[in-house]
Protein backbone atom coordinates (compact mmCIF):
# COMPACT_ATOMS: atom_id res chain seq x y z
CA UNK A 1 0.00 0.00 0.00
CA UNK A 2 1.24 3.22 -1.08
CA UNK A 3 0.67 5.83 1.25
CA UNK A 4 1.69 9.43 1.21
CA UNK A 5 1.90 11.92 4.57
CA UNK A 6 2.04 15.51 4.49
CA UNK A 7 2.38 17.32 7.71
CA UNK A 8 3.69 20.45 8.58
CA UNK A 9 2.92 20.61 12.35
CA UNK A 10 3.58 19.09 15.52
CA UNK A 11 0.05 18.91 16.87
CA UNK A 12 -1.00 17.54 13.65
CA UNK A 13 1.65 14.79 13.63
CA UNK A 14 0.49 13.56 16.98
CA UNK A 15 -2.85 13.26 15.68
CA UNK A 16 -2.20 11.32 12.57
CA UNK A 17 0.06 9.16 14.07
CA UNK A 18 -2.90 7.84 16.19
CA UNK A 19 -4.78 7.71 13.01
CA UNK A 20 -2.18 5.62 11.05
CA UNK A 21 -1.50 3.29 13.79
CA UNK A 22 -5.80 2.87 14.12
CA UNK A 23 -5.57 2.09 10.44
CA UNK A 24 -2.08 -0.09 10.69
CA UNK A 25 -0.16 2.00 7.92
CA UNK A 26 3.07 1.23 9.86
CA UNK A 27 5.11 2.57 6.31
CA UNK A 28 4.88 5.66 4.35
CA UNK A 29 6.47 8.16 1.99
CA UNK A 30 6.84 11.77 3.90
CA UNK A 31 6.60 14.80 3.27
CA UNK A 32 6.90 18.09 5.33
CA UNK A 33 8.71 19.86 8.14
CA UNK A 34 12.06 18.66 9.76
CA UNK A 35 9.93 18.94 13.15
CA UNK A 36 7.11 16.67 11.81
CA UNK A 37 9.52 14.14 9.97
CA UNK A 38 11.85 13.92 13.37
CA UNK A 39 8.24 13.22 15.38
CA UNK A 40 7.49 10.40 12.74
CA UNK A 41 11.06 9.08 13.10
CA UNK A 42 10.80 8.89 16.88
CA UNK A 43 7.86 6.56 16.35
CA UNK A 44 9.29 2.88 16.42
CA UNK A 45 5.81 2.16 14.74
CA UNK A 46 7.07 3.89 11.72
CA UNK A 47 9.30 3.37 8.76
CA UNK A 48 9.43 6.65 6.82
CA UNK A 49 10.24 6.80 2.90
CA UNK A 50 11.53 9.70 1.19
CA UNK A 51 8.82 10.94 -1.34
CA UNK A 52 10.25 11.51 -5.23
CA UNK A 53 6.45 11.59 -6.59
CA UNK A 54 7.10 8.51 -8.93
CA UNK A 55 5.46 5.95 -6.70
CA UNK A 56 1.20 5.41 -7.49
CA UNK A 57 -0.33 6.47 -4.49
CA UNK A 58 -3.35 5.13 -2.91
CA UNK A 59 -4.20 7.77 -0.38
CA UNK A 60 -2.80 11.01 1.16
CA UNK A 61 -2.71 11.20 4.66
CA UNK A 62 -2.62 15.59 5.40
CA UNK A 63 -2.09 17.67 8.23
CA UNK A 64 -3.67 20.53 8.61
CA UNK A 65 -2.74 24.89 9.21
CA UNK A 66 -3.14 28.26 7.79
CA UNK A 67 -1.63 29.18 4.69
CA UNK A 68 1.30 27.74 2.51
CA UNK A 69 2.57 24.26 3.34
CA UNK A 70 3.35 21.14 2.49
CA UNK A 71 -0.36 19.82 2.84
CA UNK A 72 -1.37 22.89 0.75
CA UNK A 73 0.87 21.89 -2.27
CA UNK A 74 -0.34 18.55 -2.42
CA UNK A 75 -3.71 20.09 -2.68
CA UNK A 76 -2.33 22.55 -5.89
CA UNK A 77 -0.17 19.54 -7.13
CA UNK A 78 -2.36 18.80 -10.26
CA UNK A 79 -0.61 15.10 -10.51
CA UNK A 80 -2.20 14.25 -7.07
CA UNK A 81 -5.88 15.06 -8.10
CA UNK A 82 -7.68 12.17 -7.95
CA UNK A 83 -6.30 10.56 -5.03
CA UNK A 84 -8.23 10.01 -1.92
CA UNK A 85 -7.04 13.06 0.54
CA UNK A 86 -7.81 12.49 4.46
CA UNK A 87 -7.02 15.20 6.59
CA UNK A 88 -7.07 15.86 10.10
CA UNK A 89 -7.74 18.57 12.53
CA UNK A 90 -5.94 18.55 16.05
CA UNK A 91 -7.75 20.95 17.92
CA UNK A 92 -10.77 23.28 17.95
CA UNK A 93 -9.38 26.62 16.23
CA UNK A 94 -9.18 27.73 12.74
CA UNK A 95 -11.37 24.68 11.72
CA UNK A 96 -12.54 26.29 8.24
CA UNK A 97 -10.00 28.38 7.76
CA UNK A 98 -7.37 25.86 7.54
CA UNK A 99 -9.04 25.30 4.24
CA UNK A 100 -9.75 28.47 2.75
CA UNK A 101 -7.78 30.55 0.39
CA UNK A 102 -6.15 33.20 2.49
CA UNK A 103 -6.09 35.56 -0.89
CA UNK A 104 -9.52 35.64 -1.63
CA UNK A 105 -10.58 34.45 1.23
CA UNK A 106 -12.33 31.59 -0.24
CA UNK A 107 -13.82 28.96 2.35
CA UNK A 108 -12.79 25.51 1.41
CA UNK A 109 -10.67 26.12 -1.42
CA UNK A 110 -8.49 23.34 -0.92
CA UNK A 111 -10.96 20.34 0.19
CA UNK A 112 -10.11 16.96 1.94
CA UNK A 113 -12.59 13.92 0.99
CA UNK A 114 -12.53 13.13 4.07
CA UNK A 115 -11.58 14.93 7.96
CA UNK A 116 -11.13 13.09 10.85
CA UNK A 117 -11.16 14.88 13.93
CA UNK A 118 -11.41 14.12 17.78
CA UNK A 119 -14.62 14.38 18.99
CA UNK A 120 -18.53 15.36 18.18
CA UNK A 121 -18.57 19.03 19.00
CA UNK A 122 -16.08 19.48 16.12
CA UNK A 123 -18.28 17.86 13.76
CA UNK A 124 -21.19 20.45 14.50
CA UNK A 125 -18.28 23.31 13.60
CA UNK A 126 -17.36 21.36 10.51
CA UNK A 127 -20.99 21.23 9.38
CA UNK A 128 -22.18 24.51 10.49
CA UNK A 129 -19.02 26.10 8.19
CA UNK A 130 -19.75 24.44 5.43
CA UNK A 131 -17.83 21.44 4.84
CA UNK A 132 -19.68 18.88 2.94
CA UNK A 133 -16.93 15.62 2.99
CA UNK A 134 -17.07 12.74 4.69
CA UNK A 135 -16.25 12.92 8.85
CA UNK A 136 -14.77 10.34 11.30
CA UNK A 137 -14.39 10.56 14.69
CA UNK A 138 -10.73 9.30 15.99
CA UNK A 139 -9.76 8.64 19.80
CA UNK A 140 -6.78 11.52 20.58
CA UNK A 141 -5.06 11.48 23.90
CA UNK A 142 -5.87 15.38 24.29
CA UNK A 143 -9.39 14.70 23.76
CA UNK A 144 -9.68 11.11 26.12
CA UNK A 145 -10.16 10.97 30.07
CA UNK A 146 -7.04 8.69 31.23
CA UNK A 147 -6.16 9.28 35.20
CA UNK A 148 -3.13 6.68 34.19
CA UNK A 149 0.20 7.74 35.26
CA UNK A 150 2.61 5.80 33.09
CA UNK A 151 6.10 7.20 35.33
CA UNK A 152 7.18 7.33 39.32
CA UNK A 153 6.24 10.23 40.70
CA UNK A 154 8.45 10.42 43.15
CA UNK A 155 11.40 9.21 40.62
CA UNK A 156 10.64 12.21 38.11
CA UNK A 157 10.35 14.97 41.20
CA UNK A 158 13.31 14.31 42.11
CA UNK A 159 15.31 14.49 38.79
CA UNK A 160 13.86 18.01 38.21
CA UNK A 161 15.12 19.04 42.17
CA UNK A 162 11.08 19.17 43.56
CA UNK A 163 11.41 18.80 47.60
CA UNK A 164 9.12 16.84 49.61
CA UNK A 165 5.75 19.00 50.30
CA UNK A 166 6.65 21.45 47.18
CA UNK A 167 3.58 21.66 44.68
CA UNK A 168 3.98 21.72 41.09
CA UNK A 169 2.17 24.30 38.66
CA UNK A 170 2.80 24.02 35.12
CA UNK A 171 2.58 27.01 32.68
CA UNK A 172 1.93 24.86 29.02
CA UNK A 173 2.74 27.70 26.39
CA UNK A 174 1.76 27.56 22.78
CA UNK A 175 3.18 28.62 19.43
CA UNK A 176 0.75 31.45 17.89
CA UNK A 177 1.46 31.55 14.05
CA UNK A 178 2.32 35.47 12.28
CA UNK A 179 -0.97 36.36 9.93
CA UNK A 180 -0.08 38.48 7.12
CA UNK A 181 -2.11 41.49 7.21
CA UNK A 182 -2.70 40.90 3.36
CA UNK A 183 -4.63 37.59 4.03
CA UNK A 184 -8.53 37.59 4.01
CA UNK A 185 -8.83 35.24 7.20
CA UNK A 186 -9.52 36.20 10.61
CA UNK A 187 -7.90 33.78 12.57
CA UNK A 188 -9.11 32.10 16.31
CA UNK A 189 -5.70 32.09 18.32
CA UNK A 190 -4.02 34.07 21.28
CA UNK A 191 -1.20 36.14 19.93
CA UNK A 192 2.57 35.98 21.98
CA UNK A 193 1.80 39.52 23.49
CA UNK A 194 -1.75 37.94 25.02
CA UNK A 195 0.35 34.59 26.05
CA UNK A 196 3.10 36.07 27.44
CA UNK A 197 0.56 38.22 29.31
CA UNK A 198 -0.99 34.50 30.80
CA UNK A 199 2.52 33.63 31.64
CA UNK A 200 3.08 36.77 33.45
CA UNK A 201 -0.30 36.31 35.46
CA UNK A 202 0.36 32.55 36.37
CA UNK A 203 3.87 34.05 38.20
CA UNK A 204 2.28 36.55 40.13
CA UNK A 205 -0.29 34.09 41.42
CA UNK A 206 2.67 31.80 42.12
CA UNK A 207 4.21 34.50 44.15
CA UNK A 208 1.02 35.58 45.53
CA UNK A 209 0.72 31.57 46.81
CA UNK A 210 4.21 31.76 48.30
CA UNK A 211 3.60 34.67 50.24
CA UNK A 212 1.40 32.32 52.18
CA UNK A 213 3.30 29.62 52.19
CA UNK A 214 1.82 27.51 49.89
CA UNK A 215 5.24 26.44 48.64
CA UNK A 216 4.88 26.03 44.97
CA UNK A 217 7.09 25.37 42.22
CA UNK A 218 6.83 26.92 39.05
CA UNK A 219 7.72 25.01 35.39
CA UNK A 220 6.92 26.89 32.10
CA UNK A 221 6.54 24.58 29.05
CA UNK A 222 7.65 25.97 25.97
CA UNK A 223 6.13 24.99 22.68
CA UNK A 224 8.41 22.84 20.71
CA UNK A 225 9.60 25.26 17.99
CA UNK A 226 10.24 27.85 20.96
CA UNK A 227 8.82 30.42 19.54
CA UNK A 228 7.09 31.17 21.92
CA UNK A 229 10.10 31.71 23.67
CA UNK A 230 12.01 33.58 20.88
CA UNK A 231 9.47 36.17 20.92
CA UNK A 232 9.21 37.37 24.63
CA UNK A 233 9.56 40.85 24.55
CA UNK A 234 10.47 41.18 28.24
CA UNK A 235 12.87 38.86 30.03
CA UNK A 236 11.49 36.11 32.74
CA UNK A 237 12.45 36.00 35.70
CA UNK A 238 15.09 33.00 37.13
CA UNK A 239 12.29 30.17 36.23
CA UNK A 240 12.48 26.12 35.94
CA UNK A 241 11.95 26.41 31.80
CA UNK A 242 11.18 22.71 29.86
CA UNK A 243 11.99 22.81 26.54
CA UNK A 244 11.87 19.12 25.93
CA UNK A 245 10.09 17.04 28.30
CA UNK A 246 8.21 13.65 27.34
CA UNK A 247 4.38 14.30 28.22
CA UNK A 248 4.78 10.79 30.79
CA UNK A 249 7.45 12.67 32.72
CA UNK A 250 5.34 16.26 32.43
CA UNK A 251 2.48 14.44 33.95
CA UNK A 252 4.48 12.64 36.29
CA UNK A 253 5.88 16.04 37.22
CA UNK A 254 2.99 18.51 37.83
CA UNK A 255 -0.04 18.95 40.51
CA UNK A 256 -1.73 21.90 38.79
CA UNK A 257 -1.32 23.13 35.22
CA UNK A 258 -1.89 26.47 33.36
CA UNK A 259 -2.52 27.36 29.70
CA UNK A 260 -4.53 28.98 27.38
CA UNK A 261 -5.59 27.26 23.66
CA UNK A 262 -2.52 23.87 23.68
CA UNK A 263 -4.14 20.70 23.08
CA UNK A 264 -1.38 19.38 25.99
CA UNK A 265 -2.93 21.61 28.40
CA UNK A 266 -6.65 19.64 27.47
CA UNK A 267 -4.46 17.01 27.76
CA UNK A 268 -4.13 17.89 31.51
CA UNK A 269 -7.33 18.18 32.17
CA UNK A 270 -8.47 14.65 30.60
CA UNK A 271 -5.96 13.21 32.87
CA UNK A 272 -7.87 14.61 36.04
CA UNK A 273 -5.81 17.59 36.82
CA UNK A 274 -6.67 21.34 38.13
CA UNK A 275 -6.63 23.18 35.06
CA UNK A 276 -6.42 26.74 34.60
CA UNK A 277 -6.68 29.85 31.89
CA UNK A 278 -5.16 33.30 33.32
CA UNK A 279 -6.42 35.67 31.08
CA UNK A 280 -7.76 39.46 30.73
CA UNK A 281 -11.63 40.33 29.86
CA UNK A 282 -10.71 40.85 26.64
CA UNK A 283 -8.86 37.61 26.14
CA UNK A 284 -11.59 35.94 27.77
CA UNK A 285 -13.95 37.01 24.73
CA UNK A 286 -12.09 34.75 22.34
CA UNK A 287 -12.50 31.12 21.04
CA UNK A 288 -10.48 29.74 24.18
CA UNK A 289 -11.13 25.88 25.36
CA UNK A 290 -12.69 26.92 28.29
CA UNK A 291 -15.49 28.10 25.95
CA UNK A 292 -15.83 24.21 25.14
CA UNK A 293 -14.25 22.27 28.51
CA UNK A 294 -16.14 22.75 31.61
CA UNK A 295 -13.40 21.04 33.56
CA UNK A 296 -11.03 24.57 32.86
CA UNK A 297 -11.65 27.01 35.07
CA UNK A 298 -10.98 30.82 33.67
CA UNK A 299 -10.16 33.62 35.80
CA UNK A 300 -8.69 37.42 35.50
CA UNK A 301 -7.69 36.94 38.86
CA UNK A 302 -4.38 36.13 40.41
CA UNK A 303 -5.38 35.83 44.06
CA UNK A 304 -7.05 32.58 45.04
CA UNK A 305 -6.10 29.05 46.07
CA UNK A 306 -7.16 25.61 44.29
Amino acid sequence: MNILVACSEIGSASALKQILIDKKINQFFFTGTELAKNFFKSCKDFKILPYNGEKELEAIYLGSTLGPSAERDIYLNDSLKGIKKIAVIDSYWNVSQRFTDENSGVKWAYVPNKIFIPNHILEKKLINEGFYGEIEIFKSESFTNSNELKKDKDEIRKKYNVKDGQRVFIFISEYSQKIPSSWEIEVDQFNYEEIHYSISMFLEHVNYLNSLEDNVVPFIKWHPTLLDKQNLKKKLPSINCLETISKDELFSLGDVFFGLNSMLFLEATRKGFPAVSLMSDKMMKKNNLSNYVDEIISTNKIEFRL
